[in-house]
C-alpha cells in the first residue's frame, strides 16, 4: 500500500511525464527522486511547500536537458 507521500510524488512524476513526453519514464523518475533527496529531511513528513520545491527542481532539470 502506498503512503500519501508516495502518491503525491507519483502525481508529480505523471504530470512531468505528460509535460515532457520525449524523456524516458526512468529519467523523469530519477530526476524527481534526486530532487526529493535534496529537499526532504528523512524523518519528517513531506510538506506541500517541499512538494512544490521538488516539482520546480525536477522541472528545471528537465528543461535544461
Amino acid at each position: 500500500m502506498q503512503t500519501t507521500e508516495q502518491t503525491k510524488l507519483q502525481n508529480i512524476i505523471v504530470e512531468l511525464e505528460n509535460r515532457y513526453p520525449y524523456f524516458k519514464k526512468m529519467d523523469i523518475y530519477a530526476t524527481v527522486s534526486d530532487a526529493y533527496k535534496k529537499i526532504h529531511s528523512f524523518f519528517t513528513p513531506v510538506t506541500d511547500n517541499e512538494l512544490e520545491a521538488i516539482k520546480k527542481i525536477a522541472e528545471n532539470d528537465l528543461q535544461l536537458s
